[in-house]
């Protein structure tokens, strides 16, 4: 289980899918599956604000959430490393490699310095223009 999370909702949902699938092979049923599932539930909670989920989100967009905790119970956590994540909707999915002679790199490098944009950007922008 991918212990990266955007939402409690995402988080609870893992957690609970784990936990049920041992109590199915325990042979929980019924009553006694309910009463499982409610404790089950009450612990994802737990251990989300024990970790500090909906900070951690509000800084970086997600959370690492350790279900594991030491006997102090929490440790502070580093920021994410490098670039931040986007959020899936602004991701582009596409890359391509362009191989070009020099007058047309010139032209294109112009481009760029002329309307204060980088490589990508411009050539998405001529894209565009169509």
């Amino acid at each position: 289980m991918d212990n990266r999370y955007s939402s409690f909702q995402e988080f609870a949902q893992a957690f609970e899918k784990k936990w049920v699938t041992i109590a199915i092979e325990h042979g929980l049923v019924n009553e006694p599956m309910d009463i499982y599932l409610a404790k089950v539930r009450k612990k994802a909670l737990f251990v989300w604000k024990k970790n500090k989920g909906d900070e951690w989100i509000e800084r970086q967009g997600y959370t690492i959430v350790d279900r594991n905790l030491d006997k102090e119970g929490i440790f502070d956590k580093k920021l994410g490393r490098g670039r931040p994540r986007k959020h899936e909707d602004d991701r582009l999915h596409h890359a391509i490699h362009v191989r070009l002679d020099e007058e047309t790199y010139q032209k294109l490098l112009s481009l760029c310095q002329k309307n204060n944009l980088d490589l990508s950007e411009t050539i998405r922008m001529l894209i565009k223009k169509g």
